[in-house]
């Protein structure tokens, strides 16, 4: 019990404010800014798409679609708003799919639990970031990447679709 009242003399009163300012420069520098790192991209690229699948076989098309573009867009912003080389870009793709693997795997084998679910909650936040900072590349051939988002897309579902 000594320990416990040492410590209590240790703990001043913190005021709402402060712990809420600092719990938000906590929670803003644990998540790295999108585009910073394409391997963190696109590991979150690949968990995103890897629940939207989720959720299509869930049959929320919404969902599905929705996470897809996020993610697809993100991650080809993140691509193009530096000079990756070719093997840089090859093993960010890579990861992508071992991340959409393992949710789909966690899913199927009943082993997504909260943790994930967070995890994956996290992901989302970075790919919108990541979305805002690169939002002038991906504005500059606006038409170009829709239009590969769409194809993924539709090749996702063709994949993944539940069968009537």
């Amino acid at each position: 019990m000594k320990w416990l009242t040492a410590l209590a003399g240790w703990i001043r009163p913190v005021s709402t404010r402060t712990f809420a300012s600092v719990a938000a420069v906590l929670a803003l520098s644990a998540v790295p800014a999108g585009g910073e790192d394409l391997e963190e991209v696109a590991a979150c690229a690949g968990t995103v798409i890897g629940q939207s699948v989720v959720d299509l076989y869930y049959e929320d098309a919404t969902a599905f679609e929705e996470g897809t573009r996020l993610a697809l867009l993100a991650y080809y912003g993140s691509i193009n708003a530096r000079d990756y080389s070719e093997e840089e870009i090859e093993a960010a793709d890579l990861l992508l799919g071992e991340r959409t693997d393992r949710i789909l795997s966690a899913a199927n084998e009943d082993r997504y639990d909260a943790a994930m679910f967070g995890e994956v909650l996290d992901c989302y936040r970075q790919l919108a970031l990541g979305l805002y900072e690169n939002r002038a590349v991906l504005d500059a051939d606006a038409q170009a990447y829709e239009e590969a988002v769409d194809i993924s897309i539709e090749a996702l579902r063709e994949t993944f679709a539940r069968e009537e």
